[in-house]
Formats: C-alpha cells, structure tokens, sequence
C-alpha cells in the first residue's frame, strides 16, 4: 500500500521546498536541513522509494545525505543535519573522507538503540550493519534508493544515476536480524562542511508490506505413532481372516464356486499342450507342402537337383525332430507337476503312453533320416499326416484326465 507522506520541513532557513523537488540544504558551506513525517509508519514491514540528487562544483563533496527511521523526529544535529544518539536506523550518504582510507562517497547503515554516539573519526565504518561505496554525487538523472524491511532483514538497493529508467537496480547491502520498532517516523536530512553540494530530494514514496505468514511443515509422525499404526492395521488383518474363515465354514459352496472359476496349474498346462500341440502341427502341414513342392521339383528335372531336394528333406525331418522333443519335454514337465500333487494314478500312466508314442515317433523319423538318397514316398507322407492327428489326440486326451482330476479333487474338498 502506498502512502503519502505530509512532511514537516525543520530547519527552514536552510530547507527550500518547491514544486518538484525539496531541496535540503544549497551548496552553501556549513548549513544544515532535515525533513519529517508527520504521522509514524504503523506497519511493522514497509518499503521506501527516494529519488534524490547530489551536485556539486568541486571534485569532492561534503558532507551527505541520511534517511531516517526513528522512534521520534529529529532535531537539527552533528550526523548530516541532525541529532546524534537517535533511536531507530539510518541510511547515510557519505561524500567526504574523514578517516583518510580514500573510500568515499560511502552508503551505510548503522542502527542506534538511543545509546551510542555516531563515530565521526572513522565515518561510522566500525558502527555499519552494511554498505556499498557508490559514486551518487553529479549523477545525470536523479539516484534511485530503495530501502526495505522485512521481518528482521533490511536491504538496500541503488540506481546508478545513469539514465531515467529506474529498474536497473543494484543491491548495496541486506543485513539479518536487524530490529527496528514500529510505529516510527520517516526523515531525511542534510549537510555541508568546509566543502559544499546540493542536496535535494525529487521524491519519497513508502509502502507498508503484507508479508505471507510461513508455512508449518507438516509434523512427522513419531515411533509411537508408527507403532500404533501398525497395530492397529496388525489387528484388523486377523479379524478380517478370522471372519472369512468363519463364513467359509457356513457356506462352503460359494467358496467352491470360486475357487472352480479360478484357472489352476492344471488349467494352464492343459493350455500349454494344447499351444505345443497347435504349433507342432501347424509346422507339420507346412512341412507336407514343401514335401509336395520338393516331389514336384524332383519328377521335372534330375541330376544335381534331386540331390538337393534329399538335403532339404532331411533339414525338414530335423526341424520336425526338434518339435516332438520340445512337446515331450512339455509333457514331461506335466507329468512331474501332476505326479508331486499324490495324484498319478491313472494320469501318470497316461502321460506315459504319450511318451512312449513320442519315442516311436521320433525313433521312426531318425530311421528315415539314415536312409538318406531315396525320395519320400506317398505312405511316408502319410504317416507324418497320421503322427500330426495322433499327437493332437494324445494332447487333448492328457488333458481332459488332468482337468477331470483337478475337478474331482476340488469337489472332494469339503467333505
């Protein structure tokens, strides 16, 4: 919020207000001029804007310029224009070298508790929270000091005087843990010495800041907390069980319609003979029409031809070969699992016919593999027609018994 301020001009012979600017002291040697606020800043964090304007004719310049936030107003002093020991904190544009360490023109704060006495000797350096040096004297366009204070941090940041543009600010200092009262009046004075400069506020603009309360850190919850928890969760997890097992004897047969829509081990091996099955006989039909294609290729030319016709036979007598010991060992996997159940009875004998078709299957294609040169006949062709049904049949037959079984055992489960 903005606020304009209703100033009470002090030291009149000296201050010389006018339209656009107040000018608080002329460069004129030894004089003196301060400025008040009539009202105190009732926010505790506020915001001040002040355009001010430095000019002299020398290459050096006295004495400066200070800005004010005091518990009362001030009168006519010693600390550029007005009194020492003041309450509050000010803002001090220094212009002249008094301790010699060619550090001049200097801005710094120093706040006072009403105590202390400002330490002219060393230009107040050993009293400062905070300062910057920066030329402000004979600038083109006026200097722009933005003051701040924010909870217990006060800063200050500088324009450069350059141009008329005032966002190109610089930080000059931010100090912490700086307490400073409310309810305090705004000021600003001046002053001159052996040497002389104008010293003339443009404008002062202040603004009371609402700062954003910080936010509490959701509290972690403790060992304690944590335990309780768990118990809690520990506690309704045995209920729970407690109550379904007790629903589970009351109606045994709603349980017993859930567990027959649940898919078991047994269900998904009969799938995976089925899948096996499927695949092996699918190759087995592509393998009948490259023997039909290589019988054709064979009658229409001879020589060096029907020699590689032979080889690509045997390739595909190999590749059917490696099928049938992949569904054998599938169906042994089978056997294994259905066997460690105690439940291998009738199954185990079944799955041991199937392995003993696979062998005579495979024992039957290995010898047709050593014969080697002849070309396939129609009764050769036939009989890997009458394997491909034969497997399927064996499949599905393992199968349905596995399933039967696992039925049965699911229906003998609650009695």
């Amino acid at each position: 919020m903005q606020s304009n301020i209703n100033c009470i001009p002090a030291g009149l012979e000296n201050a010389i207000p006018s339209n656009d600017q107040l000018r608080l002291v002329p460069s004129i040697r030894s004089k003196r001029g301060m400025v008040w606020s009539k009202h105190p800043m009732p926010s505790q964090h506020w915001e001040v804007q002040v355009l001010f304007k430095v000019v002299g004719r020398g290459r050096v310049g006295a004495d400066g310029l200070a800005l004010w936030f005091t518990e009362k107003q001030g009168n006519l002093g010693g600390v550029f224009g007005s009194e020492d020991r003041w309450k509050g904190v000010g803002i001090f544009f220094d212009s002249f070298d008094n301790d010699g360490q060619h550090n001049n023109p200097y801005v710094m704060a120093v706040v006072n508790d009403g105590t202390k006495s400002f330490d002219h000797a060393s230009d107040g350096s050993s009293q400062a929270i905070g300062g910057c040096m920066r030329d402000y004297r004979n600038r083109p366009f006026p200097v722009k000091a933005v003051i701040r204070y924010e909870g217990t941090k006060l800063s200050l940041l500088l324009s450069n005087g350059l141009s008329d543009e005032d966002t190109e600010l610089e930080v000059c200092f931010t100090a912490d843990n700086v307490e400073i009262s409310p309810n305090s009046y705004f000021g600003a004075s001046a002053a001159t010495g052996g040497l002389a400069d104008d010293h003339d506020i443009v404008s002062y603009q202040t603004w009371s800041l609402l700062i954003e309360p910080a936010i509490k850190p959701v509290k972690d919850y403790d060992s304690k907390e944590a335990d309780k928890s768990n118990k809690e969760y520990t506690d309704f997890s045995e209920e729970f069980e407690k109550r379904r097992d007790r629903y589970k004897k009351e109606h045994p047969e709603k349980f017993r319609e859930e567990e027959d829509g649940i898919e078991g081990h047994v269900e998904r091996n009969f799938m995976q003979v089925l899948a096996a099955s499927h695949e092996l006989g699918t190759r087995m039909t592509v393998l009948l029409k490259k023997f039909d294609m290589l019988s054709e290729n064979m009658k229409s030319s001879g020589g060096s031809n029907q020699q590689n016709g032979v080889q690509g036979i045997f390739q595909l007598q190999k590749d059917l070969i490696n099928d049938v010991k992949n569904l054998k060992v599938t169906i042994d996997n089978i056997s294994n699992k259905v066997g460690s159940g105690g439940q291998q009875t009738d199954c185990s004998s079944n799955v041991d016919k199937v392995s003993k078709e696979v062998a005579a299957v495979k024992e039957l294609l290995e010898n047709k593999n050593q014969q080697g040169g002849d070309c396939p006949t129609v009764s050769c062709i036939g009989m890997f027609g009458m394997s491909m049904l034969m497997l399927l049949q064996v499949a599905i037959f393992i199968g349905y018994s596995a399933f039967k079984q696992r039925r049965e055992a699911a229906a003998k489960k609650f009695f």
